[in-house]
């Protein structure tokens, strides 16, 4: 993920960046991939009001 695109959120850019790697894995495997970046955002957003 380019800086332009960052959230300023250590935890989501990071799991964001996930998507970077789905080119190299067979489709069968991206599900995984957005279960952990969905995870991640809703954590992420469950802790906003806290920030």
């Amino acid at each position: 993920m380019s800086a332009d695109h960052e959230t300023g959120l250590a935890r989501l850019d990071a799991a964001v960046r996930g998507l970077d790697a789905l080119d190299e894995r067979p489709v069968d495997q991206h599900p995984p991939i957005f279960d952990e970046i969905h995870h991640a955002m809703r954590e992420v957003l469950a802790g906003a009001h806290d920030a």
